[in-house]
């Protein structure tokens, strides 16, 4: 899984950079492709210009003065933040790179006015962060950054992305071992973030008979997820590493079942009595399979 990670801090002997360094580590160990751009280290440009300002609904030139990190974003599968709370809200460096580079044409296009969310390629999106304040004063406050990542950025995002939000409150009074346990928090959640292994099946058939075309098969941290056309049924498959490995694909398009990707997936159709009941209601699939927020 190709992952960006956005890191702000100026301060190389910080506890963020501490944090820094353990999710590019834990992502590097789970096997996944890291693009780690160090804002300050790159020494971005948060200023957004004039005539950056003048042109920005111009989709056609808007992006030409950060195309190199306009690109990264688009190559992205996965989005980690990592920055320090400073006045309830991001460090002016991240801020100004969203400013700067989540433009009208990258993270959203406008349709007859309307902001629509653009930036399908992220399917998971997460941050790790610090505050000085404690937790319920953040809560007083409105914990504006929790809102920006989990409202704000997840809305441009996949609308399937999943979001991790991690916070260690009342840096003030921390400890050793707050920062300790906080770090083994972090190193957990990205050694298991987004996408173990993928695969790709064409022409699945169906219990129903029908030929499911083209679907993508997704395998997740604790979940496998079925991309594909519009349909209605179970694909049989066996999964290498893991047995009876059933996916209900509904009109919807996806639908979870338990597993953890081990190797590649094939076709298989099992006994007929090994097949679980008919897909539930869409009232009762929407319900249970909506993206966690």
């Amino acid at each position: 899984m190709r992952v960006l990670v956005l890191y702000a801090h100026p301060v190389p002997e910080s506890f963020g950079a501490a944090i820094h360094e353990t999710v590019v580590a834990s992502l590097k160990a789970a096997g996944h492709e890291v693009d780690d751009c160090d804002l300050y280290a790159e020494g971005f440009d948060p200023v957004l210009s004039c005539e950056e300002r003048r042109g920005y609904h111009d989709t056609d030139s808007n992006t030409l003065p950060v195309a190199a990190y306009v690109e990264r974003v688009k190559r992205a599968e996965a989005l980690v933040l990592c920055f320090p709370v400073w006045n309830f809200g991001y460090p002016a460096m991240l801020k100004g790179y969203f400013d700067r580079v989540f433009l009208p044409g990258v993270s959203f296009k406008l349709v007859e006015g309307q902001a629509q969310p653009s930036l399908w390629n992220i399917r998971r999106l997460a941050a790790v962060t610090t505050y000085g304040a404690t937790r319920w004063r953040a809560m007083l406050m409105g914990d504006p950054p929790r809102k920006l990542v989990g409202r704000s950025l997840r809305a441009v995002c996949h609308p399937t992305a999943r979001l991790s939000y991690q916070a260690h409150y009342d840096m003030n009074r921390s400890t050793e071992t707050s920062r300790s346990q906080f770090l083994a928090r972090v190193d957990r959640e990205h050694g298991a973030i987004g996408i173990i292994g993928a695969a790709h099946v064409t022409g699945a058939r169906l219990d129903s008979g029908v030929e499911q075309q083209d679907v993508n098969l997704i395998v997740a941290q604790g979940q496998c997820l079925c991309h594909g056309k519009p349909g209605a049924g179970y694909i049989p498959l066996i999964h290498h590493g893991f047995r009876g490995l059933r996916f209900l694909i509904g009109r919807g398009g996806v639908i979870a079942a338990a597993g953890r990707h081990q190797g590649e997936c094939r076709n298989k159709t099992p006994p007929s009595e090994s097949l679980p009941p008919r897909r539930p209601p869409d009232k009762e699939l929407a319900k249970d399979h909506r993206p966690a927020n």
